[in-house]
């Protein structure tokens, strides 16, 4: 990179980029969801701490967790997105409850059982859904987080049904067997996943949307996306679009077309002009007198225009080139291109 320019701004895109990465990652440290120190019920009973939340992460990608699903839309294809998958069952769980089931049979209710249900009480349960686990019941100042009671039941619920999936594995979701061992490392898995899903759905204190933006979407526990983000997600594209053609234009190569030549210039035509005039007749009653059908270019005049007609061609290459002399001295009635044109009156036919 010998550009002072280009090595300039370069080192400017150099430093932009990095500065945007550290803002980007303070703003992360600072707005990133509590993990708090104990999820209990709301009679006290302790039924998770922070502590088996990070136990329960690091477990989760020590198995591999980072090759099987994601966690907040970062990860892999395979498997679903844990903390969506969490929060949906939970909401699809509180729907049973406040719909009249039973534990049991709410354990067993699934999206089909929700669509089965009329339009009135479909949203008369996203209500009352979206209304218990959007509130934010988590208390700063002692570290605690609440569940309300069909939330713990859903937890319970839940660790059964994932302690299961990953001891078992699933071929439809491309999950090996034994992905945890024990019922103890089943816990600590799910802990970590209710954690994920509180952040996805618990609004943040003084805001509208969760912690997460309102992602995933789903509208059972009435994540929405919002407008603002959907504009600048819109605008992000498009900007990302034009600044990637932009960069990559310069550097592209414009293939070399070969440019048409110009018409004859006119002053070339001006100097043949200037210096012709009508040769002189050798013979005949007009001898010596100028003649009216043949002109005559002065040599020098001749070379010159000659001359600049070949740097015309060699300016634009692949052109045809003159391979003889300019003729001065051609007539008009001796140019070869044209026929020869008959004098006198035509003769007469004889008559049979």
């Amino acid at each position: 990179m010998t550009n002072p320019r280009v090595r300039a701004v370069f080192l400017f895109f150099l430093a932009l980029t990095f500065g945007v990465l550290i803002f980007g990652g303070y703003a992360i440290r600072r707005e990133k969801p509590p993990i708090p120190e104990t999820v209990q019920d709301r009679s006290g009973t302790v039924l998770f701490t922070g502590a088996d939340i990070i136990d329960g992460q690091n477990y989760f990608y020590s198995r591999g967790g980072q090759h099987i699903g994601t966690i907040w839309g970062h990860g892999a294809y395979l498997a679903p997105d844990w903390s969506a998958d969490f929060l949906h069952r939970m909401g699809l769980y509180l729907a049973a409850r406040h719909h009249g089931l039973d534990a049991d049979q709410a354990r067993d209710f699934t999206q089909e059982d929700f669509r089965q249900l009329t339009p009135e009480d479909q949203a008369r349960l996203q209500v009352l859904v979206s209304q218990e686990i959007k509130e934010n019941r988590f208390d700063p100042e002692t570290g605690t987080l609440t569940f309300t009671e069909n939330q713990t039941e859903a937890f319970h619920a839940l660790t059964g049904y994932y302690t299961g999936l990953f001891q078992e594995g699933n071929d439809r979701m491309a999950l090996q067997p034994v992905i945890v061992r024990t019922e103890a490392e089943g816990r600590l898995v799910t802990a970590f996943f209710a954690w994920l899903s509180w952040a996805a759905g618990t609004r943040r204190p003084g805001a509208e949307y969760t912690y997460t933006t309102n992602w995933p979407f789903d509208p059972l526990v009435g994540n929405e996306p919002l407008p603002d983000f959907l504009m600048w997600s819109i605008v992000s594209v498009i900007l990302l679009i034009f600044v990637a053609v932009g960069a990559v234009i310069p550097f592209m190569p414009v293939p070399e077309r070969p440019a048409t030549p110009p018409a004859l210039p006119e002053r070339i035509v001006k100097l043949v002009l200037a210096h012709t005039k009508p040769a002189v007749v050798d013979s005949g009653k007009n001898a010596g007198q100028p003649s009216k059908a043949k002109y005559e270019v002065d040599p020098k005049a001749h070379d010159e225009a000659r001359a600049r007609v070949k740097a015309l061609l060699d300016r634009y290459p692949g052109r045809t080139r003159p391979t003889g002399k300019l003729r001065t001295d051609v007539a008009q009635g001796d140019d070869p291109a044209r026929p020869e044109r008959r004098r006198g009156p035509l003769p007469r036919r004889r008559r049979p």
